[in-house]
């Protein structure tokens, strides 16, 4: 299973550059463009709100985009027969397509952060730094819970096309429950606590398939 993980990685590290590179470029771009604190004429001092929301937008994307890229294979039977022909258990190619996944999906988030974050610690601000690691790793827990989620919805499909439109569906389900469903709200906190185990058994499902 080792070498055909790596070979993932080898397959897809111009993907990786690419995703990183974009995800990076644009975040920075945007957190450097806009004005961190805001001087009145009077001298009154006003702390604009962080362009962190751009970099968990990228992630939906990242989780919304590499799962149809890692499991499209599936909707080929060409290419479904090479992968089954291979001399490695179909778990195993699943895990390693997985893990490959996971990656493409976390580097770059997590470059682009931590890019973000230096391109406004650098410069003159009021912001609490510190949580900036909270945040970061509540991306990477949101991440793995969407990730899980659309790699579910997509690997049901038996072409790509619904299997994006699956993707959307199951959205626009977790959305109408958080905003009809009062015990859904984020203020108790009870909506990652039941997207984290359907996640855990969408990436469980991809693993064990049918």
């Amino acid at each position: 299973m080792m070498k055909f993980f790596v070979y993932e990685l080898k397959k897809n590290v111009w993907t990786l550059v690419v995703l990183t590179a974009l995800a990076t470029i644009l975040y920075v771009v945007v957190q450097s463009a806009s004005n961190v604190i805001w001087k009145s004429p009077s001298g009154q001092i006003s702390v604009e709100t962080p362009q962190i929301g751009v970099v968990y937008g990228e992630l939906g994307v990242l989780c919304t985009l590499v799962p149809v890229l890692m499991y499209s294979f599936k909707m080929n039977k060409r290419s479904v027969d090479e992968f089954y022909s291979l001399p490695i258990k179909r778990e195993k190619i699943y895990l390693a397509k997985t893990l490959a996944g996971l990656i493409l999906v976390m580097v770059p988030y997590a470059v682009a952060y931590w890019s973000g974050f230096l391109s406004v610690a650098l410069r003159e601000n009021y912001y609490h730094l510190g949580y900036y690691a909270a945040g970061y790793f509540g991306g990477v827990l949101f991440g793995l819970c969407l990730y899980g989620i659309n790699s579910f919805a997509f690997a049901r499909a038996n072409r790509i096309t619904d299997g994006i439109i699956f993707i959307v569906a199951y959205m626009l389900i977790a959305g109408s429950l958080q905003a009809f469903c009062p015990k859904f709200s984020p203020k108790r906190r009870l909506l990652p606590k039941i997207l984290l185990p359907i996640a855990v058994c969408g990436i469980s499902a991809q693993i064990s398939p049918c």
